[in-house]
């Protein structure tokens, strides 16, 4: 008993000192980003050359160099995957792909990104030079990439930059200002109706650049539900989920529950042992005892 009891104080201090150290964030240069892609074995050599673009793409747009980002609703780390993305190139959840280093998280992005530079909608972008009065260079290239190729094919076949815009106004344009200015000088070519709120559409950054959101939306851009923004901006800070927090709780309540119930196994037997109790006495404390622990466990696995 006391073997244990020690186990759970030394798993508490543990808890207490190491938790505070993953949950701090771990904020990077747009250098070291530009570095990181440079030395990514998944990197293409026509993404190596947009190195300085996506260091100024990570740290203009997407999460202000922070590798542990969240934007609210969908996308994760420093260059913000969405987490569809990271169970497919990365295999794990978007939890463990926040508390990645920054080669690591570079390496599953640059293994997406280097494939989307090959499709024919980027390529197409790529062979124009201009579009709609804006130089085609790794900014424009990078943002066709990251709003999705197929909003991509939208801009490019309107002719205008606002062919397409995302739920907070960003287009392709817009995003390749912010990109080389650090800001959104303009709302995106000629002819550009939509405003632009100067953040990612698939991405909003996590260092609170868009502070007129009023709600916390989902990828589609609808509000979230009050409990489930809770949750997931939760999840985004904490790195774990509400759920696995209370499976965790209900885990100590059932161990503890258990214990007392073999302490007081324990002491009862002892007093049989020594005739101090009668055997219908002690079958009836078993069968209460053993209802304890039938209860418990329904509890912890139906929870």
């Amino acid at each position: 008993m006391k073997a244990v009891v020690r186990g759970l104080t030394r798993f508490q201090v543990w808890f207490l000192l190491v938790f505070p150290v993953l949950a701090l964030a771990a904020i990077v240069t747009a250098a070291q980003i530009a570095q990181a892609v440079l030395n990514s074995p998944n990197a293409s050599p026509t993404l190596k050359q947009y190195a300085n673009a996506i260091g100024a793409l990570a740290m203009n747009v997407e999460s202000g160099g922070n590798t542990t980002a969240y934007n609210g609703s969908c996308c994760y780390g420093v260059l913000q995957m969405t987490e569809k993305n990271i169970k497919h190139y990365a295999q794990m959840s978007a939890a463990k792909y926040q508390q990645l280093d920054l080669q690591d998280q570079i390496n599953y992005w640059a293994e997406l990104t280097s494939a989307g530079l090959n499709n024919p909608v980027v390529q197409q972008l790529i062979n124009m030079g201009t579009f709609d009065g804006h130089p085609v260079d790794g900014a424009l290239v990078l943002s066709c990439v990251q709003l999705g190729t197929g909003n991509c094919r939208k801009t490019i076949n309107s002719g205008s930059c606002s062919g397409f815009a995302d739920s907070n106004g960003t287009t392709i344009c817009s995003m390749a200002d912010k990109i080389n200015n650090g800001s959104s000088s303009r709302s995106g070519g000629s002819g550009n109706t939509g405003s632009t709120t100067g953040s990612n559409g698939s991405s909003s950054p996590a260092t609170g650049a868009n502070t007129m959101m009023t709600c916390i939306k989902d990828a589609s851009g609808a509000c979230l539900p009050v409990n489930e923004a809770m949750a997931q901006a939760f999840q985004g800070g904490a790195g774990f989920s509400m759920s696995e927090i209370q499976k965790v709780i209900y885990a100590l309540v059932a161990s503890g529950m258990l214990l007392l119930v073999i302490g007081n196994m324990k002491d009862v037997w002892r007093r049989y042992a020594k005739g101090l109790i009668e055997q219908h006495e002690l079958t009836q404390v078993v069968i209460r005892l053993a209802i304890c622990v039938m209860l418990v466990l329904l509890v912890v696995n139906y929870a």
